[in-house]
C-alpha cells in the first residue's frame, strides 16, 4: 500500500513540475524575478501577521517560492540564485518568528529565535555546505491555523536536530592524514 502511495506523491510533483514548468518557461518569468516575488510577498505576510492578508500574502509566498524552483531548475541553476532563494526563505521565516516572539515574549521563544538566527548564519557562512533546516513552510502552515507556539516549537526541533548533524559532521566525520 505505502509503495502506491509513494508513487502516486512521486507522479503527482512529476505532473506539477511539468505543468508549472511549461507555464513559467511561456510567461518568460525568470527565477530570480519569482525569487523576489516570494520575498516581497513573504516580508508583506508578516507584516499583515494575524490578518486574512497575512494568509493570502503567505500563500502567494510559498506558491512563488515553490515556482522559483520550478524555473531554476529549467533554466540551470546558479549558485547566486541559490544563495538568493536561500536567503529570501530565511529572512522570511526570521521576521515571522520575531513577530510570533513579539506576540507571545516567553523567554523560550526569544532564545529559539536566537538558536534559529545563529544556525542561519553559520549556513551562510559555511558557503551553504552544512545541512540546512527547512522550517519556514511549517512555520507558515502552523501560524494559518492559528498554532503559533506549535510553529516556534516545531523550529526549535529542527533547529536543535541542524545542530546535532553539525557537531557531528564536523567531529565525527572521517579524517584524512595530512602528510
Amino acid at each position: 500500500m505505502w509503495d502506491l502511495v509513494d508513487k502516486t506523491i512521486i507522479w503527482s510533483q512529476k505532473v506539477r513540475t511539468v505543468l508549472l514548468s511549461s507555464i513559467i518557461q511561456k510567461s518568460g518569468v525568470t527565477a530570480t524575478q519569482l525569487t523576489i516575488a516570494s520575498f516581497i510577498t513573504g516580508i508583506t505576510s508578516v507584516f499583515f501577521f494575524d490578518t486574512v492578508w497575512f494568509i493570502v500574502f503567505g500563500i502567494l509566498h510559498l506558491v512563488f517560492d515553490a515556482c522559483d524552483g520550478i524555473a531554476a531548475r529549467t533554466e540551470g541553476t546558479t549558485e547566486r540564485g541559490k544563495y538568493m532563494d536561500w536567503l529570501s526563505d530565511q529572512t522570511t521565516a526570521l521576521f515571522l518568528m520575531v513577530t510570533i516572539t513579539q506576540l507571545m515574549p516567553t523567554e523560550l521563544n526569544k532564545i529559539i529565535v536566537m538558536l534559529y538566527g545563529t544556525y542561519a548564519i553559520m549556513y551562510g557562512l559555511s558557503s551553504m555546505r552544512i545541512p540546512p533546516m527547512s522550517t519556514r513552510t511549517l512555520l507558515f502552515l502552523s501560524s494559518f491555523a492559528g498554532f503559533y507556539q506549535l510553529g516556534v516549537y516545531i523550529v526549535c526541533i529542527i533547529t536543535l536536530y541542524g545542530y546535532i548533524t553539525v557537531y557531528h559532521h564536523t567531529f565525527f566525520s572521517p579524517r584524512t592524514n595530512a602528510r
